[in-house]
């Protein structure tokens, strides 16, 4: 006689239910964690002037009044894929240990921007960039 496995439900018939619901941090206002700041590569935070410091405090602050879904709508964030970034910014991320598939950008002014780790609502600050380097805007930079 050949046996034949029993099945409580036929394979491939469960029903897969999330948890989480993944958009959720857009209903939320943002914070800030920074654990993570990278304290000596090129776009290390003590780098800013006094002058950057007092905009990227107050920007940051305006943030925190918004949603993230607000932030988004005004194109004053985004994400950005790895192999997207500059070189230099590829490599770092190498070199301090970092495996992650994109950061998150915010725009404090024209050129500069706020690197960091999307965690929900909360934003894990990596990087202060004030020249826009790590993502090159100028099409002959040379990206990987």
């Amino acid at each position: 006689m050949k046996k034949v496995p029993r099945y409580q439900q036929a394979p491939g018939s469960r029903e897969i239910r999330v948890s989480e619901d993944p958009w959720a941090y857009r209903k939320q206002k943002p914070s800030w964690l920074l654990g993570i700041l990278d304290r000596g590569g090129p776009w290390c935070y003590w780098t800013a002037t006094p002058g950057e410091i007092d905009d990227l405090y107050v920007r940051l602050k305006s943030f925190e009044s918004m949603t993230w879904q607000q932030i988004e709508e005004t194109r004053s964030c985004g994400a950005i894929e790895r192999s997207e970034l500059g070189t230099e910014a590829q490599k770092r991320l190498e070199e301090i240990g970092f495996d992650v598939d994109r950061l998150i950008k915010l725009r404090i002014g024209k050129a500069e921007r706020v690197w960091g780790i999307r965690d929900g609502a909360t934003l894990k600050v990596l990087w202060w960039d004030p020249k826009h380097e790590v993502y090159p805007m100028d099409p002959k930079d040379n990206r990987n």
